[in-house]
């Protein structure tokens, strides 16, 4: 299943910065693609989005259930309007709390940037992306780490950065097939345990092995502006 949210800035005339399309089941794919295509796109009146705000909407209103794997792909350029040097990262932590804590099994997170890397440090705005998408994984990662879960069976946090269009598809298409081994993972896990081999109980044996993506995008790259 795949979802898609729409994040953007509040101004004058638009005071929801966030469109979120819930789940949508694979025979609902051509529908969710024509919402993407026809998605109207405006700029947002200053570089910095409401990209964390976006992310929680995202998260909260995607549909996602406790019993699937589950997967938020964030695909922007400019970040979040918050403090990237604040040493506290509240709303990082906010994030990364929603993502492992909210559900039986984590929400698996891939940031995606749309900018070429040797420009990074020229913009303030873009290099603030890079910086709180890169803060999210470790935060991530580290909680995972620290906690009773079996990491080995769940995806590590990452972040990307790409300049074309093609390098988003393969990076998206290659976060479902890590999914899709995660998958396959417990499905073996499950049946190991169903034959009576207790050498495979694990604490993460009673995932499911149901598939749920979530897609998260920034308009900002998937449409024209």
């Amino acid at each position: 299943m795949v979802g898609v949210t729409f994040y953007n800035d509040i101004t004058n005339t638009r005071r929801n910065p966030v469109q979120v399309i819930p789940l949508q089941p694979p025979d609902r794919l051509d529908w969710l693609i024509s919402q993407i295509l026809n998605h109207r796109v405006s700029a947002g009146g200053d570089p910095r989005e409401m990209v964390f705000h976006g992310i929680t909407q995202a998260i909260d209103q995607a549909g996602f259930r406790s019993d699937r794997l589950k997967m938020l792909i964030v695909i922007g350029d400019d970040g979040d309007k918050s403090d990237e040097n604040d040493p506290q990262h509240p709303q990082e932590n906010q994030i990364v709390g929603q993502l492992i804590r909210n559900y039986t099994t984590p929400i698996s997170f891939v940031a995606i940037q749309v900018y070429p890397q040797e420009k990074l440090t020229t913009r303030p705005p873009v290099m603030a992306f890079w910086e709180q998408m890169n803060t999210i994984s470790q935060f991530y990662n580290s909680q995972l780490k620290h906690s009773e879960m079996n990491i080995s069976s769940f995806i590590p946090a990452i972040v990307y950065n790409v300049r074309q269009a093609n390098e988003v598809v393969i990076l998206i298409l290659e976060a479902f097939q890590s999914l899709v081994h995660q998958q396959e993972e417990l499905h073996k896990q499950i049946t190991e345990l169903q034959l009576g081999n207790f050498s495979a109980v694990r604490e993460d044996s009673c995932g499911s092995s149901h598939l749920s993506v979530f897609l998260r995008s920034h308009s900002w790259y998937f449409y024209r502006s």
